[in-house]
């Protein structure tokens, strides 16, 4: 199980994620991360990977792409 928690402050954007970042949680995951690019708007984006226990090839293979 992947657990996502996205916070926003008009300067940033957080997600933290807590969990298994495998397998179709890694392919959900990578759909949200596309679906809310645009919401941030020029934000700084960080991504707080601490609470990971598990990351397998998808996983691995997912990346965050900022612009």
């Amino acid at each position: 199980m992947l657990r996502t928690m996205i916070s926003d402050t008009p300067f940033e954007q957080t997600w933290v994620l807590q969990g298994r970042l495998c397998g179709q949680w890694a392919l959900d995951l990578k759909q949200r991360w596309d679906a809310m690019r645009n919401e941030r708007q020029g934000r700084k984006c960080v991504v707080d990977l601490e609470d990971l226990i598990n990351v397998d090839s998808d996983g691995e293979g997912f990346h965050l792409r900022t612009f």
